[in-house]
């Protein structure tokens, strides 16, 4: 799974330019690689984790908004060459760090292939609202999951004023 701006990676009929297999530039920028490494998430084959995974994503927003995820086969991954690593996530949910990955030793054109491959992929590309988003959080705060004074201050803002 990765986090993207699920506008920026449908092919938009206004974009009389674009090729219908290719995909907007833009989409690029949402896959900010550091030290040429994309970081990622693993969800399992049947779903059990991503609840788990996108309030993960969800607490390193600093406001509540979309939420946007494509979810990529990982044998699409290792089918194109990309090398995927377990990396602990860096989130305040810490259960669910153990789900984060990294595709590493990416060049340029393995990005870009990157993209396609994601692009490919459009069936699989989700929304959820704030307000789903909102009710995940406070959900995994009730459980004891999530501690809100660990949550960025807009955020923890919005879900201190939101009834439960």
């Amino acid at each position: 799974m990765r986090k993207i701006r699920k506008a920026k990676w449908l092919n938009d009929k206004a974009l009389t330019w674009l090729g219908t297999d290719d995909l907007q530039a833009d989409a690029i920028f949402d896959l900010k690689t550091d030290d040429n490494a994309l970081s990622v998430w693993h969800v399992e084959d049947d779903k059990s984790n991503l609840q788990v995974v996108i309030a993960a994503l969800s607490t390193t927003s600093d406001n509540l908004s979309n939420l946007d995820y494509v979810l990529v086969e990982q044998s699409v991954f290792a089918k194109a060459g990309l090398k995927v690593i377990h990396t602990r996530g860096k989130t305040v949910y810490d259960e669910a760090n153990k789900w984060h990955r990294d595709l590493v030793e990416l060049s340029a054109k393995s990005l870009i292939n990157t993209a396609l491959l994601i692009a490919s992929q459009r069936s699989e590309m989700k929304r959820l609202l704030p307000k789903q988003v909102l009710s995940l959080l406070q959900e995994k705060i009730m459980a004891g999951e999530i501690k809100t004074a660990e949550l960025k201050e807009k955020l923890r803002g919005k879900i201190e004023q939101s009834p439960q």
